[in-house]
């Protein structure tokens, strides 16, 4: 007997005189041993990974790492989502205790810890763009939708996608936030971004050695810190915003005040009493 339209068959359960049986086709369907007839059928959006049914409820793992209940009734529910293909790069804590990630896998997500489930689920992009010098990745997916980094405050979620390009979008309740604009300064991929304390300035720290720094609003390039001889692996705002610190791939410590983006060479003794508003540069 042939069910499954196309593709292989992943997933197969039986129990209760009846088997289950998921494949790439994304679909899920009860047979009936006896006739070796379809009795019921379900469809997903992803390749079925694994089944199992008990007490009326079907539950079903996708590809895409995400689980769903079905009750008799038919109704779906999904119980978890997750990353999947490759690695997840991307983290940044929004003002209401909420957390953001980003990976591989074309999919930045918003997590609520309370409840330990994700609120929303966004692509990355749609532009399909791959580059020589991205980031090492296990996906098969173009560069452009590879994320690295994310950024979030109030009104602003910003995604740097490992072709280099920062998609700025609003943070709006309710359905993916829509696109405003997309920054192309950087010429390779982005590690590290960061809002300004005042919320008047982004960071974007890249592989191309420099830091570009964009006023909030419009997003127009302020300017950028040119004096690192590597790439852009961490950076720290200064609590009033005045000041960035940054470590590159070549194990520097370096300072820069914003917003003339000029290098401080005494910026180690000049920031003794400075107060930080994130503590994450590593030297």
């Amino acid at each position: 007997m042939k069910h499954h339209s196309a593709g292989f068959i992943s997933a197969m359960r039986f129990t209760n005189g009846k088997l289950y049986s998921g494949g790439k086709d994304g679909k899920v369907f009860q047979i009936d041993t006896t006739s070796k007839s379809v009795t019921k059928s379900w469809d997903f959006p992803g390749l079925v990974r694994a089944i199992d049914f008990d007490m009326n409820k079907l539950i079903v793992g996708q590809r895409d790492g995400t689980i769903t209940v079905v009750d008799a009734s038919g109704a779906k529910n999904d119980v978890m989502k997750s990353h999947s293909d490759g690695e997840v790069w991307g983290l940044s804590v929004t003002p209401m205790g909420r957390v953001l990630t980003s990976g591989d896998d074309n999919k930045a997500m918003m997590w609520d810890p309370k409840t330990r489930k994700s609120v929303g689920v966004m692509e990355v992009s749609k532009r399909e763009v791959k580059i020589k010098r991205g980031a090492s990745t296990l996906s098969t997916l173009p560069d452009s939708q590879c994320s690295r980094a994310v950024a979030i405050i109030e009104d602003w979620i910003c995604i740097a996608s490992n072709d280099g390009a920062v998609s700025v979008r609003r943070n709006v309740a309710g359905g993916p936030p829509p696109e405003q604009t997309l920054l192309n300064d950087a010429k390779e991929w982005i590690e590290v971004m960061a809002f300004s304390p005042n919320k008047q300035y982004l960071a974007v720290g890249s592989h191309d050695n420099n830091i570009y720094i964009y006023n909030v609003g419009d997003f127009s390039l302020v300017g950028s810190c040119k004096s690192h001889r590597s790439y852009i692996m961490a950076m720290d705002w200064s609590a009033d915003s005045s000041m960035i610190r940054s470590n590159c791939g070549a194990y520097e410590l370096l300072f820069h005040t914003i917003p003339n983006c000029a290098q401080d060479p005494n910026g180690r003794s000049n920031t003794v009493n400075t107060a930080w508003a994130t503590q994450t540069v590593k030297f």
